[in-house]
């Protein structure tokens, strides 16, 4: 009798086919085998009489994890899918070991995701695409599934102006065109003219959460109109009543227009004229002579030179010459608010930020039990360092004598709060909003005193004290031996040598100091930026509490604070 004819098993389509003979079949991993009713674990003949029955594990479950931002307006779904093990498919051959392969399929229908969508809480600005395109997917890539509304912006109240620059009568020539090089154009208008018009607020709609709750719109700011002198109101639009200059001052919650008169004198202001005073612009033609005064509630332009006297304006002032041993002041008493605005505005953005951080850890209810004065301590140490040295440098900064006392107060309490153990003594949340409230009117206060900024332009200045609320450009030679102060920015084209810079905001000089080492200082707060094409030996250069003395002559140089409050020099 002959050996048995040898057979072929196989798999197809997920099912074990016999065909000739005898063959051989063992299990796999994850594969259970049972040959005519019985279990087998190794080799077993099978024909294709036998009884094969095949077990496998039960499919792994798909799964679902939602993931909303921070600002609840968008939801993301992550889909795992479900994977099912199959008998991996084999050509016939005589010995066959079963495989498993898992197959994945999708794990959930439409209705089945917005049921857990809806268990979560999910019930605004679903998207019925996403849903779809989620119940196909087989990647746990995050699909957007919701997405709420914003709030509106809304808008601002706003004043329009209805001005242009046009050229008073003075600048005209002969011919009755304009002589632009006489200086800077004036804004002039006519009596009855249309000045501003206010426009009032518009709120934006409120918003929407995927969790379907409300959020409220910004509230929009609100601006008043008042009428100066010269100016008359018709509701909500403003009317010159005189011919003259329009000045739009003011800022935040109040802006005032007003039409001042021009004063021009032709000539020196000398001992044959006397001192010049006048309410409006003062525009002199000619030079401003030895121990003369000038004073000017709006602006001053002078075309020649200044020596040995003093000029003060409320507004600009602009020399076309030279100011030898004089006193020059753009914006009366405001250079200190300018230089006290910058930082204490961001002190005062800083404390936005971090009270807006504050409420979201104790809505999170992370801050239950513990004192206002820790939170506040470990805001300062781990999250907002940067406002420490800043409350040092406002509560410096109000010191100058011609800032108010109400700022000043308002500064030092903050300071106290804000430095060293003062956080710890921090009694109440109550405490600490009361001093963000104030640091706010502080800010409202200085920046009334600044805006809009007075600038100072001369051509070249000597032995001087040059001083303005906003910026000041000595434009053609440099200055020589002469203390600039400025609220914003200070710009020196040519040398400045001797004396001292202490601007706001920023300075930029061509070249510093002398070969000679004569010893010149630039200051400027901790924002603040200091560039110079050339510096020499004995140039102090001070940004914030950081200074550094230059021992050899370089050039290129601008000089910052980093990140880590440290001074910058490239």
């Amino acid at each position: 009798m002959g050996a048995p004819a040898a057979g072929a098993v196989g798999v197809v389509q997920g099912r074990i086919t016999v065909e000739g003979g005898r063959a051989s079949i063992a299990p796999g991993p994850g594969v259970v085998l049972l040959i005519d009713g019985e279990p087998v674990s190794g080799w077993t003949q099978i024909t294709p009489a036998s009884s094969i029955e095949v077990r496998l594990d039960p499919p792994h479950a798909g799964k679902l994890k939602l993931e909303v931002s921070e600002d609840q307006l968008e939801a993301r779904l992550r889909v795992w899918p479900r994977r099912v093990p199959r008998l991996k498919d084999a050509a016939p051959r005589e010995k066959l070991v079963l495989e498993v392969e898992l197959e994945e399929e999708p794990a959930f229908s439409p209705r089945e995701i917005e049921a857990y969508l809806r268990e979560h809480g999910i019930s605004y600005g679903i998207i019925p695409e996403a849903v779809e395109r989620a119940a196909r997917s087989l990647r746990p890539d995050p699909i957007l599934i919701a997405r709420g509304r914003r709030p509106g912006r809304g808008r601002d109240a706003w004043i329009e102006k209805h001005f242009g620059t046009k050229v008073t009568r003075h600048w005209l020539r002969e011919d009755g065109t304009a002589d632009y090089r006489a200086g800077p154009p004036v804004d002039y208008v006519e009596e009855g003219e249309l000045l501003c018009t206010r426009h009032p607020p518009e709120t934006g709609e409120p918003g929407m959460t995927v969790y379907g709750r409300e959020v409220p719109a910004r509230r929009p700011r609100d601006v008043k109109l008042v009428a100066g002198p010269g100016v008359r109101l018709e509701g909500d639009r403003a009317y010159a009543d005189r011919a003259g200059r329009p000045v739009l001052r003011g800022g935040g919650a109040r802006r005032v227009i007003t039409v001042l008169s021009v004063l021009t004198h032709y000539g020196d202001v000398d001992i044959t004229t006397g001192h010049l005073e006048f309410r409006g612009d003062i525009e002199i033609r000619g030079d401003v002579t030895e121990a003369m005064r000038v004073i000017s509630e709006g602006e001053v332009r002078i075309t020649g030179n200044v020596t040995g006297a003093e000029v003060r304006a409320d507004g600009n002032v602009y020399i076309n010459g030279n100011v030898i041993n004089s006193q020059i002041t753009a914006g009366q008493g405001k250079a200190a608010y300018g230089r006290l605005a910058v930082p204490l505005g961001e002190l005062h953005d800083l404390l936005g930020d971090l009270t807006q951080v504050w409420k979201e850890l104790a809505q999170r209810g992370l801050l239950a039990g513990k004192p206002p004065g820790l939170i506040l301590k470990a805001l300062l140490e781990h999250k907002f360092t940067r406002i420490p040295p800043l409350a040092e440098e406002v509560k410096r900064l109000v010191q100058d004598e011609s800032i108010e006392e109400t700022i000043r107060e308002v500064v030092q309490d903050a300071a106290r709060m804000l430095i060293g153990a003062g956080p710890s003594s921090l009694g109440s949340v109550a405490d600490y909003v009361n001093m963000v409230s104030g640091v706010q009117r502080a800010l409202t206060l200085a920046m009334g005193r600044v805006e809009p900024a007075a600038d100072l332009e001369v051509a070249y200045a000597q032995k001087s004290r040059l001083a303005a609320g906003g910026s000041v450009h000595i434009t053609r030679r440099g200055a020589y031996n002469t203390l600039v102060e400025a609220g914003e920015d200070v710009r020196v084209r040519g040398v400045f040598r001797g004396g001292r810079i202490v601007a706001g905001r920023r300075v930029e000089v061509d070249r510093l100091g002398s070969e000679a080492g004569t010893p010149t200082e630039v200051s400027v707060p901790a924002r603040g930026v200091i560039t110079a094409h050339e510096v020499h030996e004995n140039v102090v250069l001070t940004v914030g509490a950081e200074r550094h003395r230059f021992r050899r002559f370089e050039r290129g140089v601008r000089a910052y604070l980093g990140e880590d409050g440290r001074l910058r020099l490239s």
